[in-house]
């Protein structure tokens, strides 16, 4: 992917994908669109500004740039959940952060984690609230989009939760199953629009 150039332009500020010159949904706007995601979910600032600080201070960890000075009170033991899987697992990060699409479907999203763990290959989400049901929806529509944006299939699919307590909790969603509910939610949505 990093040596082809990609069709999808993604604007931080409004947080909207175009792909191949058309604006396309992202994967989270389906799934609220859709009824799988309450507004509530997404209303408390103060929640939404920790997740986005744990996941740049993972992101970081994975690069292995993070100076661990920089990292808040508050912030510090959900990463310290995260290393400790990591170190724990074995797992190694190869994608982070990374933007997929789908033509077929037309849209797009940002998955958290691609990786290796043993001999298989992982797709993750990273958590740092309770396991929802629309998690696994999220992660198949991350699969699906990244099989047929970088043509790489995943062998297994989990939501890892990152606790306030320094603890982490995986919680796996498999793929066919997952793949059928994000497909419904996009016809759901598309039916609604």
């Amino acid at each position: 992917m990093n040596a082809v150039e990609s069709p999808l332009i993604f604007t931080a500020e409004s947080h909207t994908y175009i792909l191949d010159g058309e604006p396309v949904p992202s994967v989270t706007e389906i799934l609220r669109g859709a009824g799988l995601i309450a507004d509530s979910q997404y209303s408390d600032p103060r929640a939404m500004d920790r997740g986005r600080a744990v996941h740049s201070a993972c992101h970081y960890l994975d690069e292995g740039d993070l100076d661990e000075a920089s990292v808040g009170r508050e912030i510090a033991p959900y990463v310290r959940a995260y290393q400790l899987f990591l170190e724990q697992s074995g797992c190694v990060p190869e994608m982070a952060e990374t933007r997929v699409w789908s033509r077929i479907h037309r849209y797009a999203g940002t998955l958290d984690r691609l990786a290796r763990l043993a001999d298989a290959r992982v797709l993750y989400d990273l958590k740092t609230g309770p396991p929802e049901k629309w998690h696994g929806a999220q992660l198949g529509g991350y699969a699906i989009a990244l099989a047929e944006s970088v043509g790489i299939t995943v062998d297994s699919m989990f939501c890892l939760h990152l606790g306030a307590d320094g603890r982490y909790s995986i919680r796996e969603h498999r793929a066919p199953q997952s793949h059928r509910q994000f497909l419904a939610a996009l016809a759901k949505w598309r039916g609604i629009k």
